[in-house]
């Protein structure tokens, strides 16, 4: 009875250790990739993307259906290069967002897959596991498929589409061959929004003199900013690959001439210049002020190109130097719009509006309703910025629009507004076109009455001491209202 109990147990336990080991019916791989993980997540999961590499060598791919999400289904015929089609269905389980694919495949061959994604720096580790049902059927899949080579080959055709994607120039740059170092009165944010945002690319990137035109911008790694620029003798097109964006600290990206389909053509001028330049911009703030260091040199390039490019330097400060003031333009143009700035401490509330550019239309109407005259100062358009010189002025429309301007209304309160059109930038809309305007007395109270308000909503500018010595924020509380947020007390 005994010798009976324990062998019973015994073979349990041998059942259960032969079911616990699967590696007699499982096909693993592992590769470092050299992407970041948004790109390896994008090529994985969109099926624009993954109809370019999916599969063995020769094969292509029709997807129907492809819904990334838990019980969501894939569709997929993979065309042979003897022409023969091959039909295949696969629910998705698992689905976490830049960490794992878990879907069964329900066609024959039956198999779980795993796809594990590892952030390590700007590469990407993948884990690729498949599951067979039993080990006879993955004897038969790896004999009549070939699906162990098939696998290798699929990921030798997925680290070449994401080399196509975002090249690799780190082993091919000349790096730091260049640098340009650059102040900006203005807050962080703000100047990272001049960066990810094609309207604000529009009004100032480019050549000084030259109009610039966004036919596509796609502000993430693996993603590129595609434009025209148009002067008085000719026209271009540039090209930006982006590499890595860590907001709000730095901006990686190759940039090119380019053709007006996108692709990377020589410099449109008569020297054996480099065709792609990696560049990187850093940003560092310090008590508003924020400090701008590009740094960047040749991607794959000759011995002779690079002589071309030390010897350029000279007139490439010159360039950036042009394209920087028009980026200290615009950034003025917006601290003026978003920040009017009152001259004393007392506190007070007041409703702001932004108007896409007939504010002062809208004024006249509510004086003509309400009475009265305008106050602080009267009315302030953008022309009445001072403009440095040596940087580019507004255009003549811009100028005429309404800077800032209030009028006091019933019980003493102020109606505040300012213009906020395309060409600067913004989009207004119904929700982000009135702010409630708090002035409070003191930073203690301002810095109270931000916490209360922002706790489980959403925090546009956290609170900070901007370079005109004020103390500003502005978030959307937890019911959707916008409020602003300005102290004059000086520290």
């Amino acid at each position: 009875m005994r010798w009976n109990y324990i062998f019973r147990i015994f073979k349990k336990n041998k059942l259960m250790i032969q079911e616990q080991n699967t590696s007699d019916r499982e096909l693993r791989i592992s590769r470092l990739l050299s992407a970041p993980i948004e790109l390896v997540w994008d090529v994985w999961t969109q099926p624009a993307h993954i109809a370019q590499w999916w599969g063995p060598n020769g094969f292509t791919n029709t997807i129907q259906d492809m819904e990334v999400q838990a019980g969501g289904i894939w569709n997929l015929t993979m065309h042979g290069p003897d022409g023969t089609d091959y039909n295949n269905k696969s629910i998705f389980s698992e689905v976490i967002h830049h960490q794992k694919l878990v879907y069964k495949h329900v066609s024959v061959p039956p198999f779980i897959a795993t796809i594990q994604f590892e952030a390590q720096g700007q590469n990407t580790l993948l884990n690729w596991h498949m599951l067979f049902e039993s080990r006879d059927q993955f004897i038969q899949v790896v004999k009549t498929f070939k699906a162990d080579e098939g696998l290798k080959q699929n990921v030798e055709k997925l680290t070449a589409y994401l080399a196509r994607q975002l090249p690799n120039v780190r082993t091919n740059i000349r790096s730091g061959r260049f640098q340009l170092v650059r102040t900006f009165n203005a807050p962080i944010s703000m100047v990272f929004e001049a960066f990810e945002n094609a309207a604000a690319m529009a009004d100032w990137w480019g050549p000084a003199g030259m109009a610039i035109t966004v036919k596509k911008l796609d502000f993430r790694p693996g993603g590129s900013f595609h434009y025209k620029m148009e002067g008085p003798v000719n026209t271009m097109w540039g090209l930006f690959k982006y590499v890595t964006i860590q907001k709000p600290n730095k901006i990686e990206f190759v940039n090119s001439f380019s053709d007006e389909s996108g692709n990377v053509c020589k410099a449109p001028f008569d020297i054996d210049f480099p065709e792609e330049i990696f560049n990187q911009i850093s940003l560092e703030e310090h008590q508003g002020v924020t400090t701008l260091t590009l740094t960047g040199g040749p991607c794959q390039a000759t011995d002779a190109q690079l002589a071309t490019y030390d010897a350029m330097h000279e007139s490439m400060q010159q360039g950036f130097g042009g394209t920087f003031n028009q980026l200290e333009t615009y950034l003025a143009s917006q601290i003026k719009l978003r920040y009017q700035l009152k001259n004393n401490i007392m506190s007070r509330v007041s409703t702001y509006l932004n108007f896409p550019g007939n504010t002062e239309e809208a004024f006249l109407f509510y004086r003509s309703v309400f009475g009265g005259e305008f106050s602080g100062g009267g009315i302030q358009r953008f022309g009445d910025i001072p403009v440095d010189t040596e940087h580019p002025s507004l255009s003549d429309e811009d100028k005429k629009l309404i800077l800032h301007i209030e009028l006091p209304i019933l019980g003493g309160h102020i109606l505040m507004a300012t213009d906020a059109p395309a060409s600067m930038g913004f989009t207004v809309t119904t929700g982000n076109n009135m702010h409630i305007n708090l002035e409070p007395a003191t930073r203690e109270e301002t810095k109270k009455l931000f916490e209360a308000l922002s706790a489980e909503g959403n925090i546009s500018m956290p609170l900070q001491e901007m370079f005109w010595g004020g103390y500003f924020g502005s978030c959307i509380d937890k019911y959707g209202i916008n409020w602003m947020f300005n102290c004059a007390e000086k520290v």
